[in-house]
């Protein structure tokens, strides 16, 4: 029986998923250092600015206060930006290295759906499964707002995308399967008669 070409489709689309996750793992482990030097960039630009309005202001005390409780305000939002808690700093590498787990899951899946294994829908079930579970427990630890700052949450909203394509090649999956296999099964009747 010839492989349907939806297969090759949805496989390469899985693959590519698995490869762009591998590669946001990565980076999701890298983030903490990341992080850590938008800190430092945040902190000592406080203090050549602080330096700047002190040597260009030296006689204007009124400039010079307004001009320090703008860098202050600047620098509170933006360090805020790149804060992380400890906790989100382990989580961070944690899930990091689950991700490069599941999404090798999902490649490996993608090609036993091409090669049409025999187990096939188990296999890809379950990394799909397992892809959403791990989605839903990486949005809810990145999005705790004690956690970490706002890259943190922006991280954690990105999952919903992953989940929502996620579920769309289940369905995919199954209603094309589903279809294949009734459509296999009237090709046999209308043979056997």
């Amino acid at each position: 029986m010839k492989t349907p070409s939806w297969v090759y489709a949805i496989g390469i689309v899985m693959m590519l998923f698995g490869a762009c996750g591998i590669n946001k793992s990565v980076q999701l482990m890298q983030m903490p250092k990341a992080m850590q030097f938008g800190e430092d960039l945040v902190g000592g630009l406080t203090n050549l600015g602080k330096k700047a309005v002190k040597d260009s202001l030296s006689g204007d005390s009124i400039g010079m206060q307004t001009a320090n409780q703008a860098i202050g305000f600047l620098s509170n939002t933006f360090g805020k930006m790149y804060t992380l808690s400890e906790d989100a700093k382990i989580w961070m590498v944690r899930l990091g290295y689950f991700g490069i787990f599941i999404c090798l899951l999902y490649f490996v899946a993608a090609i036993f759906f091409m090669s049409n294994y025999r187990k096939w829908q188990i296999v890809c079930f379950t990394a799909l499964g397992l892809s959403v579970v791990f989605s839903i427990f990486k949005y809810i630890k990145l999005s705790d707002a004690q956690s970490g700052g706002f890259f943190s949450i922006s991280l954690g909203a990105g999952e919903i995308f992953s989940i929502i394509l996620d579920i769309i090649i289940f369905v995919l999956i199954f209603m094309l399967s589903k279809q294949n296999i009734n459509s296999d099964n009237q090709n046999q009747e209308t043979q056997s008669i």
